[in-house]
């Protein structure tokens, strides 16, 4: 599999506001093509976040059964990176040499 990019939460928060149009059919675009063509992936952190972001702080939140299947439909399927020891080690290398913060470093990583 020949990854092309990395998608952040907010790309696939942005798939859900209407309130900006461009940046919407954009991250649709992108999370379209990296599911039918397996060009990107996201981590597991950004599973965390979005299902944590689309269920508490959406103008409408997802109901329990909507964020199920977007978990089946969409991020089960462009998961790729899981937590493991050599990511926290990659993260805190990261996170010292670029400054970045800590959970920044770990979706980098």
């Amino acid at each position: 599999m020949t990854v092309e990019f990395f998608l952040d939460t907010n790309i696939l928060v942005y798939t859900f506001d209407p309130t900006v149009p461009a940046k919407q059919n954009r991250a649709r675009d992108l999370v379209e093509r990296a599911l039918e063509y397996r060009q990107g992936v996201i981590s597991y952190q950004v599973v965390q976040e979005l299902l944590n972001v689309a269920t508490r702080k959406f103008a409408h939140p997802l109901a329990t059964q909507q964020a199920q299947r977007y978990l089946d439909t969409v991020l089960e399927p462009l998961c790729a990176v899981f937590a493991s020891t050599s990511l926290y080690r990659k993260t805190i290398d990261l996170r010292e040499r670029w400054r970045y913060g800590f959970y920044d470093s770990l979706i980098i990583a």
